[in-house]
């Protein structure tokens, strides 16, 4: 496929709908696997849910190209690989054969987050493969699980009712509490109560939650399709203002060693959402685009966290919203998007084909990054330089004075910093580096830089220029960072030379 374009949203469209078909095919081999394991109730479920999820158009092709679908897709296809070499290595004596493969085992684990739990002091000590072939059955089990309460709510006309133990906990990167499920990875949460031993049946007509012989819930699954669930165990995710389909979750709070989820920020779906206002008016491409991509905000509200994305979690963008300036609210919006859009791509077409090692400078981070770390920033820093520069454009009515000298000044940084990652990207696309993904990414940067992003740079510069001391004091700031990241550049790799 062609490597969509930043502003592209007509090639967004095409890409969403060939990651949607991706997953369909992804999930429909779980389905067969599940056949294969004796249970064909589950089986037929899952097939009867991904048929009617193929004609629901684009309602279907949200749900497939949703975090929910790809993440249980992708964390089907780990719990299989690692059970498989798992069992391989448990079928042999202690030896160099079994060495190998669990030698393996440990590079497939590594690439997952259970390689502290399956290997503490990471090393394939004598119970690494018994433990990596528990944690991939756990793995299975809970995946299957959320699979049936994504897909159970699009079933319809089964053969025979269907019964699924669930798994409840908290679930911090989806802001669900260990009471909370999601049903068919639309808005709607289930509230169902603390405790084990919950269940979900499809009988057909209904979906009945229950709990040992308590009946917690039974809803009509088109219900939920028809946006009238009327139930008071169940609640709707908010939209932001003006939004037609990006939703808001609980925020999340930093513990010792992880996150939970915590309280409803009040108001923010109207701040988000007069900062979607302003990406539509300065640039209604960028604003389509993040609703293609993006279907979930969950917010934080600290200090000292940037805001980030998720490859296991495509789609949900966490923003960290503590006293940070409203422009600022803007640029991360849409910065989070082009990184899922960035993930979408890298779905289907290769990014890089290096080792992974720490040899590129990244000027954002000022360090020594792998070169796909330095992709992803060039792909999703242009959509900065590229708002500044439209916001720079607004009337006055729609940006006051500040705004515009804000977005001069961050054009102008992002415009500085660009360059630099381009002269990289271009030596790793002469070295054979780079991907098909990639090397798009590496031209359409270079394109921007000598096309839209250079008029605009001058025009930033002419209206800091007119701010008289203040703005020339800007300039000159910016002169300074090109000059300190030249000198950090030309450290050795891992050596940061600051000045």
């Amino acid at each position: 496929m062609a490597m969509p374009f930043i502003g592209d949203s007509q090639a967004t469209r095409e890409l969403r709908t060939l990651v949607a078909r991706r997953t369909r095919r992804r999930l429909a081999r779980i389905a067969a696997s599940v056949s294969a394991h004796g249970d064909q109730a589950l089986a037929d479920m899952i097939r009867s849910a991904l048929g009617r999820l193929a004609r629901g158009g684009a309602g279907g092709e949200a749900v497939l190209f949703g975090a929910a679908a790809r993440a249980a897709a992708s964390n089907y296809e780990i719990s299989t690989r690692l059970a498989a070499l798992a069992q391989a290595a448990l079928a042999l004596p202690r030896g160099e054969r079994r060495a190998t493969i669990e030698a393996r085992l440990f590079a497939a684990v590594a690439e997952t987050t259970m390689l502290l739990s399956v290997a503490p002091r990471q090393v394939a000590d004598a119970g690494f493969a018994r433990r990596c072939l528990s944690a991939a059955t756990r793995l299975r089990r809970t995946t299957l699980a959320d699979l049936a309460l994504l897909l159970a709510p699009h079933a319809r006309g089964l053969r025979a009712p269907v019964t699924v133990d669930l798994v409840p906990r908290e679930d911090a990167e989806e802001a669900l509490t260990s009471d909370e499920v999601r049903l068919g990875g639309g808005p709607y949460i289930a509230r169902l109560g603390r405790g084990t031993g919950l269940r979900l049946a499809h009988t057909g007509d209904h979906l009945v939650f229950t709990r040992g012989r308590a009946e917690l819930l039974r809803i009509d699954p088109t219900l939920l399709a028809e946006g009238a669930p009327a139930c008071d165990r169940i609640a709707e995710r908010p939209l932001l203002a003006g939004s037609p389909s990006l939703r808001l979750g609980r925020r999340l709070v930093s513990r010792p060693a992880s996150l939970t989820v915590g309280d409803a920020l009040p108001g923010l779906e109207r701040k988000l959402g007069r900062a979607l206002t302003l990406i539509r008016r300065a640039w209604p491409e960028a604003w389509e685009e993040i609703h293609l991509v993006t279907e979930l905000v969950i917010p934080l509200d600290e200090p000292g966290v940037v805001s980030y994305s998720l490859p296991a979690r495509p789609g949900v963008s966490y923003i960290n919203v503590w006293k940070k300036p409203f422009l600022q609210l803007v640029d991360d919006l849409l910065h989070e998007a082009a990184h899922h859009k960035l993930h979408a791509i890298e779905e289907l077409e290769a990014l890089v084909r290096d080792a992974g090692e720490p040899l590129w400078w990244s000027p954002w981070r000022r360090a020594w990054r792998p070169l796909r770390g330095l992709v992803h920033a060039a792909y999703t820093f242009t959509y900065g330089a590229l708002l500044f520069a439209r916001l720079l454009a607004l009337p006055a009515s729609d940006l006051d004075h500040r705004g515009r000298l804000t977005s001069a000044r961050r054009l102008l940084e992002e415009d500085t910093m660009l360059r630099f990652a381009a002269r990289d990207l271009a030596r790793a696309r002469r070295r054979g580096l780079l991907g098909p993904a990639g090397c798009g990414v590496e031209r359409d940067l270079g394109r921007c830089l000598a096309g839209p992003l250079a008029l605009a740079s001058r025009r930033a510069r002419r209206v800091l220029a007119g701010e008289g001391a203040r703005g020339l004091r800007v300039l000159a700031g910016l002169a300074r960072l090109s000059h300190e990241l030249a000198a950090m550049r030309r450290s050795e790799p891992g050596v940061l030379v600051l000045k």
